[in-house]
């Protein structure tokens, strides 16, 4: 078979398989991508709104537990006290909140104190014995879980339960003294209706229209569908409908959906479709082109050139050369042969000095980014280690601060900071020199990081003999235990200091400051109270640690 003749076969071969493939891959791989990724993106609307349901019924119980964890609810519940009522009991206090519905419980779950409020009416103050005791009977289930006999963190219940036919998410906690000891005296429950307004609201807040639909008692009543199932419904060839049963104490509740459109699928068949026809008559256009130029000026003549070459090859006789002399490209590309052989040729050593020289070049190179990698992440740790101590300087303390107070103001969880100072240290480096104190310094410092084993916790060196400590995610009491633990080791290392007036062996004052960041506080608060803290401890004596009790107060009562 000819030159000519192989070359159309193949052209027509891959023509086919080209036009096949572009059609089984729009057909079979491209579009189907296009609808998954439409309905990924109908399922994660879906979840942002589950998400924000969540994070209600999260918000509400950690308001609860602020309520429940009080020594002043703690006496109320038992004395009832009128005081607690006009004091806190107030209107706008809840109205600020958003919380709908209020009760005071017993131990035996009898009713204390109850309100109900409409935000949205003239008239917000709806509750009646009939609504309170209806909702209190829906609640009782919940209420009955919780074991007054446990003092476990997990005696709480949350969630969603229907009343009325509105949702109304819900927080149960057992009432217990602030500093979480019982016994219990009763319950506090707290919650918020899920109406039209707070719909509304959450709509705008997450820029997405969507329907909560209460299930009957008929719908729930048998096993459960599957928790994380979607339903998709194609309204039309325009619009999807997706739906999700949204789950509250392991039974489905409601039922949560929203339209999307289906631009995505009507975008991408647009542009399939005019792929394909703009593909084909491409591809025909090209393909007769082709044929007659590739014939006319690249076969017949690569054909004699390919018979000379393959002669040059045969033989390994790089002196030979071609013989075609046309003015054409083939014979410019003979002509330029024949001069790269005689390259090859009389080059060939050049080349090999060329290469010596380059890969010389290329191990210099090499070497010299190593280094400078290297001088890089050395000047790196400069930049955040104290040169004396090696833990973390200043200005890296300052920054970690910042980043984990952003942190934990989107968490809601405590940040606690530990100041300490030497005692007496001035006086210590005038009796044992510099030197001795650099190594007293060293040394402390170590005892500070071993106390800071979290991946998270940071030792630093605040200036000249202070330290400071960042514990993200420890409430007060654990930067106690922390603190407790750092003047035992100190105590343990048995440093001599004869001229401390506290004892003969180095000791340290300590203050700490504990919050739950947010707009109401600062960073500049925080130390603040952490520094005022250390200011009593230096006053009361020395060798202790004091903590800032006004701040730590506020956490709890906010």
């Amino acid at each position: 078979m000819s030159i000519t003749k192989k070359v159309l076969l193949i052209m027509l071969l891959l023509a086919f398989v080209f036009v096949g493939a572009n059609y089984y891959i729009q057909k079979e791989i491209i579009f189907p991508t296009f609808s998954n990724i439409e309905e990924q993106h109908a399922k994660a609307n879906i979840d942002r709104v589950e998400e924000l349901l969540n994070e209600t019924i999260n918000q509400l119980n950690r308001i609860n537990y602020d309520w429940s964890a009080w020594d002043d609810t703690y006496e109320f519940v038992e004395s009832r006290d009128d005081g607690y009522i006009e004091n806190n009991l107030m209107y706008s206090t809840f109205e600020n909140l958003q919380i709908n519905l209020v009760y005071f419980l017993n131990k035996e779950g009898e009713l204390i104190w109850g309100e109900v409020y409409d935000f949205t009416q003239e008239e917000p103050l709806i509750s009646s014995d009939e609504y309170i005791t209806d909702s209190l009977e829906s609640l009782k289930p919940y209420i009955d879980s919780i074991d007054l006999n446990s003092h476990s963190d997990d005696q709480f219940s949350k969630g969603i339960f229907i009343h009325d036919n509105t949702p109304i998410a819900f927080s149960i906690r057992p009432i217990l003294d602030s500093e979480g000891n019982g016994p219990y005296r009763g319950y506090i429950v707290q919650g918020m209706l899920i109406d039209e307004a707070m719909i509304e609201k959450f709509q705008n807040q997450i820029k997405l229209k969507f329907k909560l639909k209460t299930l009957e008692t008929s719908d729930i009543s048998g096993a459960p569908s599957e928790r994380h199932s979607y339903l998709i419904n194609e309204i039309s060839d325009t619009s999807l409908e997706i739906s999700k049963n949204y789950y509250s104490n392991n039974r489905p509740i409601l039922t949560i959906s929203t339209q999307v459109p289906r631009d995505i699928t009507l975008n991408g068949l647009t542009s399939i479709r005019y792929a394909l026809t703009t593909l084909f008559i491409i591809g025909i256009f090209s393909f007769v082109i082709f044929w007659f130029v590739i014939k006319a000026s690249v076969l017949r003549p690569i054909s004699d050139l390919t018979k000379q070459m393959l002669k040059i090859s045969k033989n390994k006789d790089y002196a030979l050369r071609s013989d075609i002399n046309s003015q054409d490209e083939v014979g410019l590309l003979a002509k330029e042969f024949n001069h790269m052989l005689s390259i090859i040729e009389s080059g060939n050593s050049e080349l090999k000095e060329a290469y010596s020289r380059i890969k010389s070049d290329h191990e210099k190179l090499l070497k010299a980014d190593a280094e400078l990698h290297a001088a890089n992440i050395k000047l790196e740790q400069l930049t955040v280690t104290d040169p004396l101590t090696g833990i973390a300087n200043r200005r890296c303390f300052e920054n970690k601060l910042s980043l984990e107070w952003s942190h934990l103001k989107r968490s809601g969880q405590y940040l606690s900071i530990v100041m300490i100072d030497i005692d007496y240290f001035k006086a210590y480096n005038d009796h044992y020199g510099h030197p001795a104190g650099d190594h007293c310094l060293k040394q402390v410092a170590n005892i500070l990081s071993g106390n800071t084993r979290r991946p998270k916790d940071i030792a630093a060196r605040y200036g000249g003999e202070e330290f400071i400590l960042i514990l993200p995610d420890a409430d007060i009491y654990g930067a106690q235990k922390v603190a407790e633990n750092i003047q035992k080791n100190i105590e343990l290392a048995k440093i001599e200091h004869r001229t401390s007036k506290v004892a003969k062996s180095l000791t340290i004052s300590i203050g700490i400051a504990s919050v739950i960041p947010s707009d109401k506080n600062s960073i500049e608060t925080l130390i603040h109270q952490a520094d005022s803290a250390l200011y009593q401890a230096k006053h009361n004596g020395r060798n202790r640690f004091e903590v800032a009790h006004d701040l730590d107060q506020a956490n709890k009562t906010s």
